[in-house]
């Protein structure tokens, strides 16, 4: 069986409900990350410091927040026991906060649940606060962070081992009748798309640059026609696919894994 580290989004650990269960086992599962602030400083805070009565929601995907803000993945990276790292870039579409306490500065996802986590536990001890993306940060900034994340990744993994999974918000949706529909707002998927294309675009040179003749980086590449499904465990949202394109992506993993 081949152990896998999920690293990105749902996108990537999905994959994995849709393949036998004697083919791969999910051993570790890191998501809500962007790759553009891992190497950033940590606000020092931990998991059992969160009173998750006033979080409606899973624990987990508070965990995963919490891991984002302290900056603790790499740490999670150097105990993973797996055999292939599976990665996607969906999370970078999200904005940043950056906010200050005590005269330092720290960056983090605006995800689900950091709203009301800033509310409660930072917005008494911020001195400064802003909104941001990864738009602000020129291609060599992005370069230089993605370079410092998959060089933590490689301390622990060959670049042979990781798969690289590049996959988009779809433009339309399969309903529940079995139609092809337009999501509603086009003009957030069309500006996520071009984010994501950059970013995307950023990644494989990083990754290019440590492969060689002997050695290369895994790419899954993306499928133009991929649809959303209205009916996804998760929702209806342009990143949340039919069960068609987990399992083709099942399907290409193997074929990489053996």
């Amino acid at each position: 069986m081949t152990k896998i580290f999920t690293f990105g989004s749902c996108v990537s650990r999905d994959v994995f409900n849709h393949t036998p269960e004697d083919v791969f086992e999910v051993t570790l599962n890191i998501q809500r990350m962007s790759f553009a602030l891992l190497p950033l400083n940590g606000y020092p805070i931990t998991f059992e410091e969160i009173d998750l009565d006033y979080l409606d929601d899973f624990p987990w995907e508070v965990k995963m927040m919490v891991t984002e803000i302290s900056k603790s993945a790499f740490n999670m990276v150097k105990s993973a026991d797996a055999d292939y790292v599976v990665m996607d870039l969906i999370e970078e579409r999200f904005d940043f906060s950056e906010f200050t306490i005590d005269g330092s500065s720290y960056r983090c996802v605006r995800s689900g649940h950091f709203e009301n986590f800033y509310e409660k536990y930072l917005k008494d001890k911020t001195t400064d606060y802003r909104e941001l993306s990864i738009d602000e940060y020129s291609d060599d900034e992005i370069r230089k962070y993605f370079n410092m994340s998959i060089s933590a990744v490689l301390d622990k993994f060959t670049i042979d081992k990781i798969i690289l999974i590049e996959t988009y918000y779809a433009k339309e949706m399969i309903d529940e009748d079995g139609n092809i529909v337009p999501y509603e707002n086009q003009e957030e998927i069309k500006k996520a798309n071009k984010r994501l294309k950059r970013v995307y675009q950023i990644m494989k040179e990083v990754l290019d640059s440590y492969s060689d003749d002997n050695l290369n980086y895994n790419l899954i590449e993306a499928d133009e026609n991929t649809y959303g499904y209205k009916n996804h465990k998760w929702g209806a949202f342009p990143v949340h696919y039919t069960d068609e394109y987990y399992e083709e992506m099942g399907r290409a993993i193997k074929l990489i894994t053996g």
